[in-house]
């Protein structure tokens, strides 16, 4: 939501622009958390598949899921 108060025009992208409210800060913020997103969703998605693994083994959760 901060792309539409940002300054920077992101064309077709996101066409959605609050021009009465726009601030060079919600760009900073924008590019800041761009920074780091999918490095975050794949260290959470790896934690859960080792909280899975942990729980029940690959091989029992190959035969469920593929040989029945």
């Amino acid at each position: 939501s901060s792309i539409t108060y940002g300054v920077f025009d992101y064309g077709s992208a996101w066409s959605l622009k609050d021009s009465g409210a726009t601030h060079i800060s919600n760009d900073f913020i924008v590019s800041f958390i761009h920074a780091f997103r999918m490095q975050i969703f794949f260290v959470v998605a790896g934690f859960l598949v080792l909280c899975f693994f942990m729980k029940e083994s690959l091989l029992k959760w190959l035969k469920t899921e593929y040989l029945e």
